[in-house]
């Protein structure tokens, strides 16, 4: 169950921003200096983006850019603040636990793997939110203190889990569906707005979102609201909106049966506000531990790292990948990691 909700996570931050950044890189003699100063080649920093973040040097302007993303090497002294933060005892103690999650082999040491503090960071706290610590988890509170900016009630949180729940879906069958979803956004190629794409690859993305959608048995419906007057906005005219003229969007969210499971309103003053980013950040990480950082941007473990072999809750989670889609459908901003 868990990498259907992580398969799930991965599609809604693929599909909802664009799929890639320009390609650039950082200046050779600053990329020089920073590997000499941490000691290692490039092609280890390379395979540190590539594992965890589906990237590479080539994706970053700055030696900078790449710095905030992987963070300091492994340290001792940061390593065991780590352990504190988390609640571990030892090293010893972690490594069970990534070991239990498939991220480590038997006998394998953490500096054999993570080479810098972020992804570790990054991975320790998405298995903070998983079942087996309940305290932590996604549920439906937090999903809606997460949405409440835009008008999500917690009654109309739980109609939509509910329905999800009603859905029985089978991992066998989903996991294809969204990794050819996937692959078709692949097939679009990069681009940093609507206005880079053909109306053919405009409609396609279309089509993506709408088939998102529809593999949970769900449609939206858009419209621009304005004086109690509201103007419908197909999938399409959505992608390509840039601003809305002092007018809402109202986003509506039904059934196959037509039936009403819950609405999302952005007024206009949220339209290229920092409150949509952090509100998608909020409702894809949850609430963490009373004391814990919040987490970057996790992309090994939703990119196809080895989830646990258990069975589990994950209807919240898959909730807020279904609703980053939809935020992200809004905007069609350039997503960067969080580096909070």
């Amino acid at each position: 169950m868990k990498k259907v909700a992580a398969v799930i996570m991965s599609a809604a931050i693929v599909l909802s921003v664009n799929p890639s950044l320009e390609l650039a890189a950082p200046p050779e003699k600053e990329l020089t200096q920073y590997l000499q100063k941490i000691g290692m080649s490039k092609e280890v920093v390379n395979s540190q983006l590539e594992k965890f973040y589906g990237e590479d040097l080539d994706s970053f302007d700055s030696v900078e850019e790449v710095r905030q993303v992987l963070g300091n090497p492994i340290n001792d002294h940061d390593l065991q603040d780590l352990l504190t933060r988390y609640g571990f005892s030892s090293e010893d103690e972690l490594e069970q636990m990534l070991v239990e999650y498939g991220e480590l082999e038997k006998g394998q040491d953490i500096r054999d793997v993570y080479k810098f503090m972020n992804p570790l960071e990054d991975t320790v706290s998405f298995y903070a939110l998983m079942p087996e610590n309940k305290e932590n988890w996604l549920d439906v509170d937090s999903i809606a203190d997460a949405l409440s900016p835009f008008g999500l009630t917690k009654e109309e949180t739980q109609r939509l889990i509910d329905h999800l729940k009603s859905l029985n879906l089978d991992e066998q069958q989903l996991l294809p569906s969204l990794e050819e979803l996937n692959r078709r956004m692949e097939a679009i190629g990069e681009f940093d707005s609507a206005s880079d794409l053909t109306d053919a690859q405009l409609t396609e993305l279309a089509d993506i979102f709408h088939d998102f959608l529809s593999l949970f048995h769900m449609d939206a419906r858009f419209y621009l609201e304005k004086n109690g007057r509201k103007t419908p906005l197909s999938w399409k005219q959505l992608i390509t909106l840039e601003k809305t003229n002092g007018s809402n969007l109202l986003i509506e969210l039904y059934n196959d049966h037509g039936e009403f499971l819950a609405d999302m309103i952005f007024t206009a003053d949220l339209f290229g506000s920092d409150v949509i980013e952090n509100t998608v950040n909020k409702a894809i990480n949850g609430s963490a531990a009373k004391g814990q950082p919040k987490s970057h941007l996790i992309k090994h473990t939703v990119k196809g790292g080895l989830m646990p072999k258990t069975a589990g809750h994950y209807m919240e989670q898959l909730l807020a990948g279904i609703f980053a889609l939809l935020i992200g459908a809004v905007l069609l901003r350039k997503w960067r990691v969080n580096h909070s």
